[in-house]
């Protein structure tokens, strides 16, 4: 057994539904999606076959996907979860927004999208993209108890696709204030939470320190998302102060100018909004976020910077698993590609691909361009992973 330590239980016990961060932790090692992930690289799990023609994707299902109680799942049991969750206002719709249809057609699941996106198969690694159904799941693992601060999986033995993991059991039990620290020295558990804390704390320990995919960002109610609201998003954008946030945190997160190269913030950011005059009215606005650790401390600092500068700024805590009634709000994304806005996928990766290639500041410049003129969403800081892992467990269950 290995035993992991968690900052919060999952919002939510359907994996369909949840959306928190402990959730996309856990979750994955219970559900069984049509691709996953294997050490960086994009593979099949689900999926047996797929055909591509234009913006429509033909997909054949493995035949030996099993529920942990034996029973096999169905082509028919992805359509409904896909179905459940387009009809849903669950985090998952927003990255199959894209999608026109789904059918059913000869045993096959055909999706068709409403325009060609490079990141549709990337997306179908998101754990909720499959069946889960009273309680039953055909990923790797299944729930065996929950309590109120523990979740135990067992391994489903009926899974029979390549195995990431080898330990029969994992336990997730929730430990607040860095109380696993503690833990962690008394051999109590052997991975502390990987929610990134200030490193000052376990230093001397030697921590695993990974970059996550994992991005702070600034997002905007429908109502600012207008065109008539475009320059009020850019004086947000070109107001906030990023490098005072990331003080705030001692230092402990990658500041982010761009959504999806590595080494922009080491880069001179030219670019300024132009002709962004200081308001000359006081705006006021609502800035939501969650109660999960840093998000009050960036709204908090994000709410001074906007003070100062003629926006009346009034927090508001929200629950990921609802709608919200905020103006702005702090959210996590996954990067690069969990975005519907169409630039996302269009010059703006041009730019970046060009970039990589070539490392010409110019290109760069551009690039933050983009991001500032449209700021349809800010981007702010990239997480790290900062964890004590037990040497004795390391390199057999990464």
């Amino acid at each position: 057994m290995i035993k992991i330590a968690i900052d919060h239980m999952p919002l939510s016990a359907n994996p369909l539904s949840a959306n928190d961060f402990v959730s996309s932790y856990i979750y994955p090692f219970i559900m069984c999606p049509l691709f996953r992930y294997n050490n960086g690289k994009l593979e099949k799990l689900a999926c047996k076959n797929i055909i591509v023609k234009g913006k429509t994707y033909c997909i054949d299902l493995n035949d030996n996907i099993r529920y942990n109680n034996g029973t096999y799942a169905t082509i028919e049991d992805y359509y409904e979860t896909f179905v459940k969750i387009m009809n849903s206002i669950t985090y998952p719709k927003y990255l199959i927004e894209n999608i026109k249809k789904i059918n059913l057609v000869n045993n096959k699941l055909v999706i068709t999208l409403k325009r060609k996106d490079i990141f549709f198969l990337h997306k179908l690694t998101y754990y909720s993209f499959s069946p889960f159904k009273n309680k039953l799941n055909c990923g790797q693992y299944y729930i065996d108890n929950i309590s109120e601060n523990t979740i135990i999986l067992k391994r489903n033995k009926y899974f029979n696709l390549s195995i990431l993991q080898k330990e029969n059991t994992l336990e997730f039990k929730k430990y607040e204030n860095h109380e696993d620290i503690k833990a962690f020295l008394n051999n109590e558990i052997q991975v502390t939470n990987i929610t990134t804390f200030p490193l000052e704390l376990v230093k001397e320990l030697q921590p695993e320190i990974k970059e996550s995919n994992l991005m702070f960002v600034l997002k905007f109610s429908p109502n600012l998302m207008l065109k008539k609201h475009k320059k009020f998003r850019q004086y947000i954008a070109h107001i906030i102060d990023k490098n005072k946030i990331n003080k705030k945190l001692n230092n402990m997160f990658i500041i982010k100018n761009d959504f999806c190269l590595n080494n922009g913030a080491s880069i001179n950011i030219n670019y300024n909004v132009k002709k962004q005059k200081n308001l000359t009215y006081t705006q006021n606005i609502k800035l939501g976020y969650t109660e999960f650790y840093p998000n009050g401390i960036i709204a908090n600092t994000i709410k001074n910077q906007l003070t100062k500068n003629n926006i009346n700024t009034e927090l508001c805590q929200y629950n990921l698993c609802e709608p919200n009634d905020c103006d702005i709000y702090i959210d996590i994304i996954f990067s690069p590609f969990f975005y519907d806005e169409y630039f996302y996928l269009s010059k703006y990766f041009k730019l970046c691909n060009k970039y990589e290639k070539t490392q010409k500041e110019k290109i760069y410049q551009n690039i933050i361009k983009i991001c500032y003129n449209n700021a349809n969403i800010i981007p702010i800081l990239k997480s790290k992973y900062i964890y004590l892992y037990n040497k004795a467990v390391k390199g057999r269950n990464e």
